[in-house]
C-alpha cells in the first residue's frame, strides 16, 4: 500500500494520516505555515488539523467537534509517532466511533485491545496504527478468488496470505469440537479500515453465522492473540476463534483454556 505525498517548500503531506485521509480542499500554505485536515473516511467529519511551519508542526485530533489529543514536533511524522503513544483504542473516541461503524456493515467483530505494559505496542507513520482482518473461511468459493484479484493493486487492503487455525464449538450437549479452519488475513491502515471491511462485505465472502464473522484486530495485538471465545448464534452457546494453527496433542490444553474463557464470558454476561 503506497503512500502518495504532496510536498509544499519541503512540508509533505501524506494521503493518509493516522485517523484520517486528506482532504485537498483544506490545504493552505501562506506565510510559510501548511495547513491541512484530515477526514474520517466513513463520514466526511474532521478528525485530524495540521499546521506546520520550519519551526514546529502541531497536530490536533477530535471526533465530530469533540478536543483530543494536541500533540507538538518540529515535523509531522514524530507528531503523530508521539500521539500515538497516548492512543487507548478500548476507550479511544475516535476508535469507538469507527468500530460501531464498521461494526454496521455486518457480520464483523471490531476488537478493543486494552494496553499491556508487558508487550507494548507498534506504531507506524503515516498510519498510526495498521489493522489485521482476519476471515475464517469454510471453502474458497469463486467470489474469494475474484475478491483477492479485485485488491490486488489497492492502497485500501492488502491480502497478507492464508494460515491455519481452529475454531472450538460447544454443542447443546456441552460437549465441544475442535475444527481446523484456513484463516484469510487483510491488511489495512487504521484510515482506510472502513472501507477496507466494507469491500469484504460487499465481495459477499462473510458467512452470516457468528463463527464466519470478520474479526478486526489492530497488528501488535492480533500477533500476540491466540484465542477469542464469544456467544453463539443460539443461547447459551459459545464459540472460540483460534488465531494460530495447534497439532491434536494440543487440544486438550485448547480445550481447557476455552472453558475458562466460556465461564468467564458468561459472569460478565457478555453478548459480543
Amino acid at each position: 500500500m503506497e503512500t502518495k505525498n504532496l510536498s509544499f517548500n519541503g512540508l509533505e503531506l501524506p494521503s493518509y494520516l493516522g485517523y484520517g485521509i486528506l482532504n485537498p480542499k483544506s490545504i493552505k500554505y501562506e506565510n510559510e505555515a501548511l495547513y491541512a485536515e484530515y477526514v474520517f473516511e466513513c463520514d466526511g467529519s474532521v478528525v485530524h488539523t495540521i499546521k506546520w511551519t520550519k519551526k514546529r508542526c502541531e497536530l490536533n485530533t477530535f471526533c465530530h467537534d469533540k478536543p483530543g489529543n494536541i500533540s507538538f514536533y518540529p515535523d509531522l511524522e514524530y507528531a503523530l509517532l508521539y500521539d500515538c503513544r497516548s492512543w487507548e483504542l478500548h476507550k479511544d473516541d475516535c476508535y469507538m466511533f469507527l468500530s460501531q461503524e464498521i461494526s454496521k456493515l455486518g457480520n464483523i467483530y471490531v476488537n478493543h485491545p486494552e494496553p499491556d505494559a508487558r508487550k507494548g505496542s507498534v506504531d507506524f507513520y503515516p498510519a498510526g496504527k495498521l489493522f489485521v482482518l482476519s476471515l475464517p473461511l469454510t471453502e474458497k468459493s469463486k467470489k474469494y478468488s475474484d475478491f483477492l484479484l479485485q485488491i490486488k493493486d489497492s492502497e485500501h487492503i492488502k491480502f497478507s496470505g492464508e494460515k491455519n487455525g481452529h475454531i472450538i464449538l460447544l454443542n447443546d450437549d456441552s460437549e465441544i469440537a475442535i475444527k481446523t479452519i484456513t484463516i484469510a488475513k487483510f491488511e489495512a491502515p487504521l484510515a482506510y479500515l472502513f472501507n477496507a471491511s466494507k469491500s469484504i462485505v460487499n465481495a459477499g465472502i462473510i458467512d452470516d453465522r457468528k463463527i464466519s464473522r470478520l474479526f478486526v484486530n489492530e497488528c501488535y495485538n492480533a500477533e500476540n492473540l491466540i484465542m477469542k471465545t464469544f456467544t453463539g448464534d443460539t443461547e447459551d452457546r459459545y464459540f472460540s476463534i483460534i488465531f494460530k494453527e495447534f497439532p491434536e496433542e494440543k487440544y486438550e490444553s485448547l480445550a481447557g483454556l476455552f472453558y475458562s474463557q466460556m465461564i468467564s464470558l458468561k459472569r460478565r454476561g457478555d453478548k459480543d
